[in-house]
């Protein structure tokens, strides 16, 4: 993990350690777990081991997640468009959107020729002030778009500058916690634990945080829905090795002890800087 990371993982636990009201005393970045950590809770001083996870509501079982990845190269897509329309008055006055192909998608590479493609196309499609113009049939010339992209939608937006051009697949995502999921983040951390090196610690602690960043990061206002009961999640949470397991939804400010188990806690407060 680089420097930058590592940084950010430690602003999230210490803004958790915050949130649940623990007065954080010291912390010293780690390897697995991810930090080493004084506390004080409740009045009594301890040393904890905390390593934390981000959860994605779009993760196969033990892989990363794939609206993560579209999320970043659409980052890339559209810093690339923003360039180019700002030279080009004509097409100022629409935005886009665009539907990939599934199970085809391109690499971080073919950002920059899919935006030239994408802003050329807007070029030749002219589309009147409130109007929208659907292209799913896409020549030779524009050999990125044929490959990757199955439809792309362009709409009037008048005089004002809206470049705003978006990605269909990089915004939809099915919201909310999955006990299920969460079954399956901690099973593959049960089989890496035995490796860590937790040193003298008073408990070891396991954070899974959803953040809100994007929609893939997003956990939902609704923590009374999931099935906390459900044979599969408590029987990873049995066997985990950990003396506690949290759940942080950043966004909407609760949390929850997942093991070894105690009520949600809904809060006002939250880190802006998070």
């Amino acid at each position: 993990m680089n420097t930058k990371s590592k940084k950010a993982e430690i602003k999230i636990i210490r803004g958790f350690l915050s949130f649940i009201g623990c007065k954080t005393l010291r912390v010293i970045p780690h390897e697995k777990p991810d930090a080493m950590v004084d506390i004080k809770e409740k009045g009594r001083r301890k040393k904890i081991g905390v390593e934390h996870t981000e959860y994605h509501v779009d993760a196969p079982p033990g892989k990363p997640s794939p609206g993560r990845k579209v999320h970043s190269f659409w980052h890339y897509v559209q810093s690339s468009i923003r360039r180019r329309v700002s030279h080009r008055p004509d097409i100022q006055h629409m935005t886009g959107l665009v539907f990939f192909r599934k199970n085809n998608f391109p690499n971080k590479l073919k950002a920059r020729d899919l935006a030239g493609e994408l802003v050329r196309l807007a070029a030749e499609s002219s589309v009147a002030l409130d109007d929208e113009r659907t292209i799913n049939k896409f020549s030779d010339k524009y050999p990125t778009l044929k490959a990757y992209v199955r439809k792309v939608s362009f709409i009037g937006t008048g005089s004002a500058r809206c470049v705003s051009w978006e990605c269909a697949d990089a915004n939809v995502s099915s919201i909310g916690v999955s006990a299920k999921e969460l079954a399956c983040i901690i099973r593959n951390k049960t089989k890496e634990f035995p490796k860590y090196c937790w040193g003298e610690v008073k408990e070891r602690w396991f954070l899974i945080s959803a953040s809100g960043t994007t929609i893939f990061n997003s956990a939902g206002a609704r923590p009374e829905s999931v099935n906390w009961t459900l044979p599969e999640f408590q029987s990873a949470c049995h066997s985990v090795g950990i003396d506690r397991i949290f759940f942080w939804d950043r966004m909407y400010n609760w949390y929850k002890e997942i093991w070894p188990g105690a009520p949600v806690v809904k809060r006002e407060w939250r880190a802006k800087e998070l």
